[in-house]
């Protein structure tokens, strides 16, 4: 399908009228525009759109403010999209498929090509002579020969089962191996004629990590390094492409700043781009693969960049939006042009294009025009000490009018985040923004274990889920309790995944501080689900080994294990409990949930699950999340007594 439409939704949501207050409808509903990328010349951008409920690979001219939709792709479950030329774009989709002869199910991506000029659409292996059909993280692309229109892909060979380069033509989509991996190759670094850079391997047997470089029609090392853990990433080359730019963590297991290696000897170099108390969360290169900066992670933006005007472009513009988040999405290739993605206190979510030497945004699109400025509650930050002394630092949302020390205190949310190596920042939260929208101080903290901060603030969560970790949200609890902010009799805790896990916890373990408590794809038992990992991948696996630190402070038994896991802690309860799961959660099982109803039942407690048919871990389906929100609602509602006039008082 192909039309041409007029461009909706081009303004940040702080240019609309506040109009009618949000429903539960419209937090719940997926952003109209999605999965952006910027085109070479900075002149166009491709977009996922929604339409009447159906998702469009879309086209915009920015200077002609036109919009050219070519191809529905909402049955492919589309990530994102990435152009390539002036003709293609990419779009990467996933697809759940369940494994033969086991009960497992993973969400294999898989790109397709579309065609802007005739609107076709396809996949870009169209004719498959090697490719392994299953595998995650499928369709990242390596390269791409835009004088042969040759798009060069890593992936595993079906029968050699190593990590090969394979090249696909555009006109016929018939893949090829290319570059071949080595028996333990894990990443490939590739210039855009199809040349291998660099070639890296991990050898999980031997703890050995590997930089091989080509070296006529064999490779040679240039370096060599003992871990138990691979430890260094490539991500591209120096703009003279004599240096590999890489990433590699330290003793402490932070990741301090980028480092150079010779492509002739292997000698490295750096750190580079360091800043005091921030990790490199991420590093940008353009589409030659040549390094241009970094991005820290954080609660608020920062970046550092090699070009002048572009590192003095992201300052100025982090610097304009103080209370929100800004990404960088995409560059053009003469850096004249950006792409960034603002959320946060401005804005529920826009992107805008800015060009570089007339200091201006030349487009902008609001990703949800029905959520205004005027209609978000007020966010901001906080930090306190735990009682141990370390500093947490938190989000709080405000109920729509209401601050910090305005008026009585109003009843209370905790919404600890998933992970639990994530944090929550300034930017939008849908979720968060829904339950401030109905009356409710929500309180987000970045509990130690929490990534973003430092990496000895990560490691200082691993052994303490349900202990030092959970008392860190205990404390603020406390905190914003003493300050009179939120009303200790109707305060509950709501939570995701990890944060199930501790809204779960908090039932357990600090069971007269909660009116109620609402565990969404939540853990309640560990050793349970540290065997669940060790079925599907393996006691040697990296997943395995990553959730023996998370939880083996004190060894990996049933025994050890027991005290930290809610499960067996039901009767402690007294506070009512909603569970919430997708049946097909493949991260979280179900059982999970379901054996935790099973023991609070038992033990005469308050208990109810709600089981999503045909969803996983995120619960990604509209409807399934408008069900959600009103189920969330109605429970705190009933168990914190904030009616429809209380709450229209407490504004």
């Amino acid at each position: 399908m192909r039309f041409v439409s007029g461009l909706l939704g081009s303004l940040f949501c702080l240019g609309l009228s506040a109009g009618a207050d949000p429903t539960i409808e419209d937090y719940a509903a997926g952003p109209e525009y999605s999965g952006a990328s910027l085109s070479a010349d900075g002149n166009m951008l491709s977009v996922i759109h929604t339409i009447e409920g159906e998702e469009y690979l879309c086209v915009i001219d920015i200077e002609a403010r036109s919009e050219a939709c070519h191809a529905n792709v909402g049955s492919l479950q589309a990530n994102g999209s990435r152009f390539l030329d002036e003709e293609h774009v990419i779009v990467l989709a996933s697809n759940r498929q369940r494994l033969r002869r086991t009960r497992w199910s993973f969400d294999f991506t898989n790109p397709y090509l579309v065609n802007i000029v005739t609107g076709e659409v396809d996949n870009l292996v169209r004719r498959n002579s090697g490719i392994d059909n299953l595998q995650t993280g499928f369709g990242r692309i390596a390269a791409f020969d835009d004088e042969q229109d040759i798009v060069y892909l890593p992936a595993y060979g079906r029968s050699s089962g190593r990590f090969d380069v394979f090249e696909v033509p555009l006109d016929d989509g018939r893949a090829q191996v290319h570059l071949r991996g080595a028996r333990d190759t894990v990443g490939w670094l590739v210039a855009p004629d199809g040349e291998a850079i660099a070639r890296e391997n991990f050898d999980g047997r031997d703890d050995e990590y590997t930089v091989e470089v080509p070296d006529g029609r064999s490779w040679r090392t240039i370096h060599t390094s003992s871990s138990d853990e691979r430890h260094i990433f490539l991500h591209s080359v120096t703009e003279a492409r004599d240096q590999l730019v890489l990433t590699q963590r330290e003793e402490d297991e932070s990741i301090e700043g980028v480092y150079y290696m010779s492509l002739q000897n292997g000698e490295l170099t750096g750190p580079f781009l360091s800043r005091e108390g921030r990790e490199i969360e991420g590093v940008y290169r353009n589409r030659s693969g040549e390094f241009l900066g970094v991005v820290y992670a954080g609660m608020t933006s920062e970046y550092a960049f090699l070009d002048e005007n572009l590192d003095a472009a992201m300052t100025d513009l982090v610097a304009s939006v103080p209370a929100g988040v800004v990404d960088l999405v995409d560059i053009s290739d003469d850096q004249s042009r950006i792409l960034i993605h603002v959320s946060g206190q401005l804005t529920s979510g826009s992107y805008a294009v800015y060009d570089i030497p007339t200091r201006s945004y030349v487009f902008t699109l609001a990703q949800r025009p029905w959520i205004s400025a005027e209609k978000m509650g007020n966010v901001q930050t906080i930090e306190y000490a735990a009682r141990d002394g370390l500093n947490i630092t938190a989000v709080l949302t405000w109920p729509q009018g209401a601050s910090a020390g305005q008026g009585a205190a109003v009843p209370m949310v905790v919404l600890p985040h998933g992970g639990p190596e994530s944090y929550d920042d300034v930017g939008f939260d849908w979720l968060a923004q829904a339950i401030a929208s109905r009356g409710y101080l929500v309180f987000q903290p970045n509990f130690r274990g929490s990534s973003g901060f430092g990496r000895e603030f990560a490691l200082a969560g691993r052994g303490e889920w349900g202990r030092a970790m959970q008392n860190d949200v205990t404390d603020g609890v406390h905190l914003l309790t003493a300050q009179g902010w939120a009303d200790p009799s109707r305060t509950c805790i709501v939570g995701w995944s990890y944060g199930g896990y501790a809204a779960l916890a908090g039932g357990a373990f600090t069971p007269d501080l909660y009116s109620c408590v609402v565990s969404i794809a939540g853990v309640s038992d560990l050793h349970e689900m540290l065997e669940n990992t060790e079925r599907r991948d393996g006691d040697d696996s990296a997943a395995y080994r990553y959730w023996v630190e998370q939880y083996g402070q004190d060894g990996t038994r049933h025994d050890d294990l027991q005290p930290v896991s809610p499960y067996y802690h039901a009767e402690a309860f007294q506070a009512p409990v909603l569970l919430m799961h997708g049946d097909d959660d493949q991260i979280v099982p179900v059982r999970q949930s379901e054996r935790m109803e099973e023991a609070l039942d038992d033990a005469g407690k308050s208990v109810r699950l709600v089981v999503f048919e045909d969803q996983t871990h995120s619960i990604l389906d509209d409807a399934d999340r408008a069900r959600l929100l009103n189920e969330i609602i109605g429970f705190l509602d009933q168990h914190t007594a904030l009616t429809t006039s209380a709450r229209a008082n407490s504004n």
